[in-house]
């Protein structure tokens, strides 16, 4: 289905004052124009530790050591937020 163009102009003008660089690229993703534009923002568990090098369990311990946050989705459904590993990465690093 083609959204009409001044729908898409319509979303992008309420989108722009929260978010420039979303409104100035959601009319090429809603139209169907290539990949997202748009990073992600949480990730799964395994792309986690598959980013940090370690095995999923290890994920859900940092979790529990209260070294990463745990967004839940569901009773065993979790995500993790990107900015969350950066500042991880960040505080773990030595001069």
């Amino acid at each position: 289905m083609k959204i009409p163009s001044h729908t898409l102009d319509a979303c992008a003008t309420l989108i722009r004052p929260f978010d420039p660089d979303t409104a100035a690229s959601l009319p090429a993703l809603l139209s169907g124009g290539g990949t997202s534009p748009i990073p992600k923002k949480y990730i799964t568990i395994a792309e986690a530790a598959a980013l940090l090098d370690v095995e999923p369990r290890t994920i859900v311990n940092f979790f529990h050591r209260g070294w990463l946050r745990r967004i839940p989705l569901g009773k065993r459904l979790a995500r993790v937020a990107v900015e969350d590993i950066d500042k991880f990465m960040t505080s773990r690093v030595k001069p």
